[in-house]
């Protein structure tokens, strides 16, 4: 090594002696080759989302209002979301059986079911609490409450223990406790209290026995350089990992935080001697400490009388902004709010109240008038305040100078100076005047709160001063403590004024030596810490719901007042409409055979008299000798008999009368005679429905209650123009698809289209349809079922009726359409509903029939219980005396549930006869159950085509509709296992509609419409048919398009061989676009039909499950920033080349291998590193830390 030395040195000597040019070569050579490895620092890391990131937080600030305030922004929000003001109304409302049940029992009036899934919204979020019943909103809070404190309670226990202490015990749960959960630990037993009393005793050389004396030594009575070195030693972390602004200890670094312990430490224990021994002397003097900060907001309301006119001199000498703030140019607005913050700035630094103003110092008037000011604001500030021992100026710097200039970092931040002025901008703008800003100032104070013991002044945190602390407890300035955090931040953001309430009052309650915080023992304070922080979460709940069930409140309200207007456009529709039938009706009559004799009988038995035959039993009802009834009670059986000469009717009877002849029983016909048979009967189809008088009132009711939904609606309308707008669209499209104007165009005859109220006073209204397609038969008599319920599945009412019989000819109207038939009315009878006057007279006819339970015997009473015995016998007495219908496998039934004594329930018997589990009427016969599950949908879609259209006219299309759809139109009505959608209420779909799949369900959905087909036709129920005996003149096409909108199909005319030189092009042009429009058109309401219900259970998912994912709410930026950088990767990996998947991981070294990977960090708690690095093996000598790829597992052995 000497020798060496002494080479090196001659060598510097030669080199030195040469001059530069020689040395510097000579030097590189030498120390080029070093025998260590050097220490590897990588560039500084460049955070190229920094300024996107600093725009945004200067942008968004806080919501100034809820995202959808107004209906008019709600009825645009709606449309802008893909809805069709039509379409979408139209679809049926789909509640789940029993969904409402128990609403409707606690409620007296049947509440209103919405067709929006945003009504339902508050079932994604949980609880309403916001817009609901002030008991529900109760039972929230205690529900959501409940679950903080369990929250925060685990997440308050020492997260050193961790599950991998615990394998293999059955009552996890239990065992993940500590010591604070114990009511009896004391602190000396408290693990965290003995690490900070062990720091204190070290570093602060002071032994404490409770947290109370270890902030007052921390704090008050250390010097600098302990406090310093305890914050160093002291692992900085919150425990509630949530977001709250930070003492500067915790942000600055080396110098800086030691220049502000020097700073701060003197300022905080001269607050503490304010506290303890001023404002609590002066305490006692008042009843309460609300006396004592009125006063002092009397005080500084005198200060902010003469910042008042100073601002009004500044406008007036165009210092501040010359025209208002509300004229201001953008730069005057940045320009007044940075100065501001600069003078917060030095107002704290300096602990002025007042400090100079800058921009007055170039204007010598204007500074000599700002030192009067100036003065005047001292003069104020140094007074003492009236009935107490302190000044303003005291009061100030000891309360809130001291809060600033603790957390200083937030005031010498550039980024969060400008985030500061951007939050009084948005302050400005959204406020009356600068005397309001003041006057909340003061609200601030006067509705504070002193806590005495951890000398700290909490202000109200009303929006106002929320606003102008927004940097403080709102913005990025909060700490995010990513040590314990679940994931770490790009930046935090309050998206409410309310959320920095909560942050502000929480940040204050948790404040070191809080009287808000029981220092009894470790159990005590964890328990009040954790309300504390289930009060801040419960806060913080309310504030996320607010502007979301607000917002979906007004969407569900738009759609609703939406469907309201769509109906109230389609009703003169339907006027017009069933006007041009009842008139082409009249017209057709005369060209077909008339209905007549409608009455209606008793069924006649089944058995014959003595010599009687059906032919003269036949022949006395045709001569008049029937006895009409007067009354028809509900569940029974009656006989409509009827008069129809049509030739089929003669055809039918002959052909009965051969077969009678020869007699021949209807066992023993031919194959040939059956299939005439059934030819003839299906040659005349009978429609027979009930028809109820209404009565003058329900008349006038029914007058008024649309009177006044037009008005509601007109005055709708004019205060919303959006919907002037709607129903303009409605209107449209109502007539491209109702085609008014094609209706009658090919009979060249006239009809009155009037608008009359005429339909409305109709005296007789319909109720039910008893049979929509009695076959034609030779007796002339149809026997019927009268339900209980009406058309709509309500009570049928009892009153006045009449029965209708509409007679179609097939070969006449193959099509049955309502204009090509004959029809006739039956004398009135009354409706009575006889079941609970038949029961009662049969328990006092037979009063040992019930049971002896010391029961109130009443048939109205659903507890009365008979006796099974007289089952059989009560079953005979409604069949004979009140001739209803009682099937006997209602009977069987009621049997068989008959209980350990042996009685059943009258109850149960009046809802088995009630509804349609035996009794159905004979419009359900040959009705499937799959016709029945679409038929809502298939109503609603046929509704489309036939605007306004009541009970009527649909129980008479019904079975023609439910037959084509399932016939041809399969595939759009039956439900699809991924589409379907089960309930309105939000997240009820069965394919479980989330985020992640919405995507990949909307696609399945399209491409399954753009293989569907569907047809058109320019003949079809919407165009009226021709008299008999007249030859439409007029060309028939037929289309098939699918969801290109490409022609699948395309056929003109009616396979009736139409002669080709009878038709121009012109014609065949013309049809055939009306039928493939007309296809077109069916087949963007079927793919509306078919999506329509997932596509708006997906919209209340956007817009409202969002918020509870990682993707949305204040994660919806990084997600942005994550999506740029996948972007910018998607378009190198273009550029490129494409790889396959996998192979940029081949040479890449093992993740153990890396050096930026801790390999001691806990697997459960990553903040964590293991302390314990013995081999850890199993007890058939197996590794349990580092398995080798050979390992067999040892499980079980």
């Amino acid at each position: 090594m000497l020798r060496a030395s002494r080479r090196v040195a001659k060598l510097h000597a030669i080199s030195a002696a040469q001059g530069d040019a020689t040395r510097l070569p000579i030097s590189a050579f030498c120390f080029s080759r070093r025998p260590y490895t050097p220490i590897y620092k990588p560039d500084d890391a460049t955070d190229r989302s920094a300024p996107i990131r600093h725009a945004d937080e200067l942008r968004a600030l806080w919501a100034r209002q809820i995202p959808i305030p107004s209906l008019g922004r709600a009825i645009e929000a709606w449309l802008r979301f893909g809805n069709d003001p039509v379409l979408h109304t139209a679809l049926p409302t789909r509640h789940l059986s029993g969904y409402l049940e128990g609403d409707l029992e606690m409620v007296k009036s049947e509440p209103k079911v919405s067709s929006s899934p945003f009504a339902y919204v508050e079932d994604y979020m949980g609880t309403n609490l916001v817009r609901d019943d002030p008991v529900h909103i109760k039972e929230s809070a205690a529900v959501w409450r409940e679950y903080f404190e369990k929250k925060y309670s685990i997440r308050l226990r020492q997260s050193r223990r961790t599950a991998s202490n615990f394998i293999g015990r059955l009552n996890a749960p239990e065992v993940f406790t500590d010591e604070a959960d114990q009511p009896n630990t004391k602190w000396t037993s408290e693990v965290h209290f003995r690490e900070m009393a062990y720091l204190s005793e070290t570093h602060l050389k002071e032994k404490v026995t409770n947290p109370l004396q270890l902030e007052e030594i921390l704090w008050y009575k250390s010097d600098v350089s302990a406090f310093l070195a305890f914050f160093q030693a002291c692992q900085q972390e919150t425990a509630t990992r949530i977001p709250l602004p930070v003492p500067s200890v915790w942000v600055y670094e080396g110098d800086a935080c030691k220049q502000w312990a020097e700073k701060y430490l003197p300022v905080t224990r001269a607050a503490h001697t304010f506290f303890n021994q001023v404002l609590a002397a002066d305490l006692k003097k008042f009843d309460s400490p609300t006396e004592l900060l009125k006063r002092v907001a009397a005080a500084l309301r005198q200060v902010h009388a003469v910042l008042l006119r100073r601002r009004e001199r500044q406008q007036r000498l165009g210092i501040f902004c010359a025209q208002g703030w509300a004229e201001a140019s953008k730069a005057e607005k940045e320009a007044w709010t940075a100065n501001e913050v600069e003078r917060w700035q030095r107002s704290v630094h300096e602990g002025i109240y007042d400090p100079e103003d800058l921009l007055e110092v170039s204007d010598f008037d204007g500074n000599g008038e700002w030192s009067k000011e100036n003065e005047a604001i001292s003069e104020i500030l140094n007074a003492p305040i009236q009935g107490c021992s302190f000044t303003l100026q005291e009061f100030w710097m000891h309360t809130i100078r001291r809060e600033a200039l603790e957390t200083e970092h937030i005031l010498v931040n550039e980024r969060l100076c400008e985030i500061d002025a951007a939050a009084r901008r948005a302050l400005y703008d959204t406020t009356e005047s600068y005397a309001s800003i003041l006057e909340a100032l003061e609200e601030s104070i006067a509705k504070g709160w002193l806590d005495i013991r951890a000398t700290v002044f909490q202000p109200h945190p009303n929006p106002v001063w929320c606003a102008l602390h927004y940097v403080k407890f709102g913005a990025s300035s909060v700490v995010q403590h990513t040590n314990t955090a679940k994931r770490q931040l790009l930046f935090h953001y309050a998206a409410s004024l309310n959320e920095v309430a909560a942050a502000a009052l929480l940040y204050y309650s948790t404040k070191p030596r809080s009287e808000r915080l029981d220092y009894a023992s470790p159990n005590t304070l964890r328990r009040s810490l954790t309300q504390l922080c289930a009060t801040y979460a419960l806060d913080m709940t309310h504030a996320a719901q607010r502007p979301i069930l607000l917002s979906a409140a007004n969407l569900a309200k738009a759609e609703d007042v939406i469907q309201r207007i769509s109906w109230q456009v389609a009703r003169p529709f339907g006027r017009r409409r069933r006007a041009r039938h009842a008139q082409a009706r009249l017209r057709n009559q005369k060209f077909l055979p008339a209905v007549s004799d409608i009455q209606i009988a008793e069924v006649e038995p089944e058995l014959l008299e003595v010599g009687e035959d059906l032919t003269s039993r036949w022949h006395a009802s045709r001569q008049g000798r029937l006895e009409p009834i007067s009354a028809w009670p509900m569940g029974s059986r009656k006989a409509v008999h009827y008069h129809w000469p049509t030739p089929s009717l003669e055809k039918l009877r002959q052909v009965l009368q051969r077969a009678n002849i020869r007699g021949n029983s209807p066992e023993g016909l031919t194959e040939q005679q059956v299939v005439e048979l059934q030819s003839l009967h299906q040659q005349g189809v009978l429609e027979i429905s009930l028809w109820r008088r209404q009565t003058r009132a329900e008349m006038q009711a029914a007058k008024e209650r649309d009177e006044h939904e037009e008005k509601e609606l007109t005055m709708l309308t004019e205060a919303v123009p959006e919907l002037k707008e709607i129903s303009e669209y409605a209107r449209t499209l109502y007539k491209r698809l109702n085609r008014e104007e094609m209706a009658a165009s090919h009979t060249g005859e006239s009809f009155q289209d009037t608008e009359d109220e005429a339909e409305d006073e109709e005296e007789w209204t319909f109720a039910l349809m008893l049979d929509d397609k009695a076959p034609l038969n030779g007796e002339e008599v149809r026997e019927v079922y009268l339900p209980f319920t009406d058309s709509t599945g309500k009570e049928l009412k009892e009153g006045e009726y009449r029965v209708r019989v509409r007679a179609y000819d097939v070969e006449t109207n193959p099509s049955g359409h309502p204009t090509l038939c004959s029809e006739a009315f039956s004398n009135s009878f009354k409706v009575t509903d006889a079941l609970p006057k038949l029961l009662e007279e049969f328990i006092h006819i037979n009063p040992s029939c019930t049971s002896s339970d010391g029961v109130e015997k009443h048939p109205s009473d659903g507890r009365v219980r008979v006796l099974g015995e007289k089952l059989i016998d009560l079953c005979e007495f409604l069949r004979e005396k009140g001739g209803l219908d009682i099937p006997l496998d209602l009977e069987f039934e009621l049997g068989q549930e008959l209980d350990a004594k042996g009685t059943f329930s009258l109850d149960r018997l009046g809802t088995l006869l009630r509804g349609n589990t035996y009794h159905r009427s004979l419009a359900e016969h040959g009705i499937t159950d799959a016709q029945r599950g679409v038929e809502s949908k298939c109503r609603a879609h046929w509704t489309l085509y036939h605007a306004g259209a009541n009970e009527e006219e649909w129980s008479c299309a019904r079975r023609g509709v439910l037959d084509e759809a399932m016939a041809r139109q399969r595939d759009w009505w039956l439900e699809d296992p991924i589409l379907e959608v089960e309930d309105v209420a939000t997240d009820s779909v069965d394919g479980n509609l989330d985020p992640t799949s919405y995507v990949a369900m909307m696609r399945y959905g399209a491409e399954l419409c753009t293989v569907s087909s569907a047809s058109g036709s320019t003949h079809e129920a919407d165009r009226l048919p021709l008299p008999p005996g007249v030859v439409d003149k007029h060309l028939r096409a037929d289309c098939t398009v699918d969801g290109t909108g490409g022609i699948l199909s395309l056929r003109l005319g009616d396979g009736a061989g139409t002669a080709a030189g009878s038709v121009s092009i012109d014609q065949a042009l013309a049809a055939a676009l009306a039928a493939t429009q007309r296809a077109q058109d069916r087949h963007r309401t079927l793919s509306m039909f078919k999506l329509g219900p997932i596509e708006k259970q997906a919209q209340a998912l956007n817009f409202c499950g969002i918020y509870s994912s990682e993707m949305g709410g204040k994660y919806a930026r990084t997600f942005c920033y994550a999506l740029d950088k996948a972007k910018e990767e998607l378009a190198e990996t273009a550029a490129v080349g494409r790889r396959a998947l996998g192979t940029e991981d081949l040479d890449t070294e093992r993740r153990s291998d890396m050096t930026t990977v801790d390999r001691f960090a806990s697997d459960t708690h990553p903040e964590q590193r293991k302390n314990l690095f013995t081999p850890r093996i199993t007890f058939s000598g197996v590794k349990l830390d580092d398995p080798t790829p050979d390992q067999t597992s040892t499980w079980g052995r």
